[in-house]
């Protein structure tokens, strides 16, 4: 039996805790907001007790290094696995889409929840900023607390007709689209 907490911060601390009080190793992921701020007094405590590290961003890997025994912490980079996604017809057709053609809009997929710290309120104004007889259509997948936000800012943009939502949707639709 091994403890795994996903996060350096809270988390991190939980199975520390239970793995004191229970003698059972444990190890951790760290990832972005975890890590830069976290003090570098509680990193270094939670690094050296833990099994191993992950992160997944050379910055983050370099950061943590330097408050972590050898080899604690090692890379894991998130990414796709290119194979679950084949070429479509679409792509074949080796004619680029400028946004020249209304027939053949530039399809901007966002996937990811609507909240504050992915910047979706920025994608809508800088599409706003963009010229009228400029096609394109954005397909947004996810929920979150902010979806409902985002709509009113489309809405009043007047991107309305060019967005669509699709809220949360499972894995096979996502990949799909």
């Amino acid at each position: 039996v091994h403890l795994h907490a996903h996060f350096l911060h809270t988390p991190s601390s939980v199975a520390r805790y239970a793995a004191l009080m229970t003698g059972l190793p444990w190890s951790c992921s760290a990832h972005a907001k975890d890590i830069w701020t976290s003090p570098a007094w509680e990193k270094r405590e939670k690094l050296a007790s833990c099994a191993w590290a992950v992160t997944c961003a050379a910055a983050s890997l370099d950061h943590l290094a330097t408050l972590a025994p050898a080899d604690r912490v090692e890379l894991v980079y998130h990414g796709l696995d290119v194979a679950r996604f084949p070429v479509t017809d679409r792509q074949r057709d080796n004619q680029p889409r400028d946004g020249g053609d209304g027939g053949r809009p530039v399809v901007i997929l966002a996937v990811g929840r609507a909240v504050e710290k992915k910047g979706f309120d920025d994608l809508l104004a800088a599409l706003a900023a963009l010229p009228d007889e400029l096609h394109w259509r954005l397909v947004h997948i996810g929920g979150g607390e902010k979806r409902q936000a985002l709509a009113e800012q489309a809405r009043a943009a007047g991107l309305d007709d060019r967005v669509d939502w699709r809220g949360a949707q499972p894995h096979d639709v996502v990949l799909a689209a």
